[in-house]
């Protein structure tokens, strides 16, 4: 709790980002497109995800189970690396 809000999702995903369209040769993971899904309730992980230039690309309903036994659906972006 005491980091939200303070841009280190932000700062951790752009990382993470980087290590992966890094060439494989070169120590990373030579990856060419990253995915990411987020709640739909969850607006904070999408602002993270659309503030390192994923885009939204569709919705897959009832995809993630929650506490009470009931669906969500979730946002699914893409990043081309």
């Amino acid at each position: 709790r005491p980091a939200r809000g303070r841009g280190v999702a932000t700062t951790a995903v752009g990382l993470l980002c980087r290590h992966a369209a890094i060439d494989a040769v070169d120590g990373g993971l030579g990856l060419r497109r990253l995915y990411l899904r987020a709640a739909d309730r969850n607006t904070a992980s999408q602002r993270v995800a659309e503030k390192n230039g994923f885009r939204r690309v569709g919705t897959e309903r009832r995809y993630g189970e929650l506490g009470d036994g009931s669906y969500a659906d979730h946002v699914l972006f893409d990043l081309v690396l």
